[in-house]
């Protein structure tokens, strides 16, 4: 995340938050499930990575996937301690700690010094905190091999969504691109173009799963935190899911190769 916009924890994912993800067993903090990390996966091992940069690490759920099934050694950045600190206790407690290093850091203060070009850079959900996606691409671009990739998700918007607006300044979430503007901003930028679509069906299906949760298990929400908590989550899944339902707001699965030399 980027350090002049680093988002305060309690604003993100304070107690409440990760109490209520933990009770409706919402395994990952991102919007594609290992469905999703299946098909990054391939592109993955199609060059055969050895080692991945992870922007944003939340609790450590994707950085331990892909190092379990795609044997990459992980290097991830987490600015916020609450994550962080699931995240150290997860790798400790699957037997990853000799695979996945974390600082507790963002984006603009981590040291890279020392460290050699990355075979990928995963950003699953993270480029949405950047509110200048150009340059944080092109700071990417300087940490990764030639022939690296870019795996991403992202939102994107095509027309401005006021419910969906709400949601962005609550979370701290910088307003999304549109679709080509966010396709011709890597090209400008010299990337090799494999994938970069709309996967929207995939989000809805997340977002309505996590909000059928939150209602079927209100009782225990309410009774773990507090109704005002319980209303607070349900009010961000329905917002988010209105924007997307209206066919204002898009989720984009991008994957970019740098060009050799580039």
């Amino acid at each position: 995340m980027n350090s002049d916009q680093t988002p305060q924890e309690k604003k993100l994912y304070d107690d409440s938050h990760t109490i209520i993800s933990r009770i409706i067993n919402r395994q990952f903090y991102n919007s594609i499930g290992e469905d999703g990390f299946k098909i990054i996966a391939g592109y993955i091992r199609e060059i055969d990575a050895k080692t991945a940069f992870d922007l944003g690490s939340g609790n450590g759920n994707a950085a331990m996937w892909f190092a379990e099934n795609c044997g990459v050694n992980v290097f991830g950045i987490e600015p916020l301690p609450v994550l962080f600190n699931q995240a150290l206790h997860s790798i400790k407690e699957h037997g990853l700690s000799d695979r996945i290093q974390f600082e507790n850091r963002d984006f603009y203060t981590a040291s890279y010094e020392g460290r050699p070009p990355f075979d990928v850079v995963l950003g699953i959900d993270t480029f949405c905190y950047f509110s200048d996606r150009r340059d944080l691409i092109s700071k990417i671009q300087s940490l990764l091999r030639d022939g690296g990739r870019i795996l991403f998700t992202d939102l994107v918007m095509e027309e401005s969504h006021p419910a969906a607006t709400i949601y962005f300044k609550k979370y701290n979430l910088a307003v999304p691109l549109r679709f080509d503007d966010y396709r011709k901003m890597f090209q400008d930028l010299g990337f090799t173009e494999l994938k970069f679509e709309l996967i929207t069906p995939r989000f809805l299906a997340h977002w309505s799963e996590v909000n059928g949760r939150v209602l079927k298990l209100k009782d225990e929400i309410v009774s773990a935190t507090n109704e005002a908590a319980f209303l607070s989550y349900l009010n961000s899944t329905e917002i988010i899911l209105s924007g997307i339902k209206d066919g204002k707001v898009g989720y984009v699965m991008g994957v970019m190769q740098k060009t050799d030399a580039q």
